[in-house]
């Protein structure tokens, strides 16, 4: 199963949420991906790993092989998947965007759904930038991270001040 959610909050209290859950384990029912010619390997494997196999056996595959399948624990993967708002006075918009590069969606099927959370969020399009700068993140310049731009919106201005 997969349960997709956007967080928000505080930085350091997301990253504790994220290190809790993945220190959640459970039982996997799953199948070695060794397949064994004969019955007697099958049960050795099996015997040498009881420490990690909970409720093991060995079973014959429709192939005439033998296989190890039981039940272990594993630990709950979480991948990130986070829209993040950052924030920062409107004369550095430029800069902003110079810095993170915010592009299109990896996936132009995916694309469309960020033009609904756009509107749905009441943001404005994120306007042409020069792409020439060089980003200040060494992640966004190896392209081990990507931005994906749903949109802009001005501040709340106060009495002449930018409320950020």
């Amino acid at each position: 199963m997969h349960l997709n959610c956007i967080l928000r909050g505080q930085d350091d209290k997301v990253f504790r949420l994220m290190q809790d859950m993945q220190a959640v384990y459970m039982n996997y029912r799953f199948r070695y991906p060794y397949d064994f010619d004969k019955e007697e390997l099958a049960k050795t494997f099996l015997e040498a790993n009881k420490k990690r196999i909970v409720e093991g056996e060995v079973k014959q595959s429709y192939t005439g092989k033998w296989f190890v399948s039981g039940i272990k624990g594993v630990q709950m993967g979480v991948r990130p998947w986070v829209p993040v708002e950052f924030t920062f006075p409107k004369e550095y918009e430029d800069k902003v965007l110079k810095l993170l590069h915010p592009e299109n969606s990896w996936n132009s099927k995916f694309s469309k759904y960020l033009t609904i959370m756009r509107k749905l969020l009441g943001l404005k399009k994120i306007p042409k930038f020069n792409h020439k700068i060089e980003t200040a993140s060494p992640v966004r310049a190896g392209n081990m991270v990507e931005v994906a731009g749903i949109g802009l919106k001005e501040d709340r201005m106060v009495d002449g001040i930018e409320q950020l």
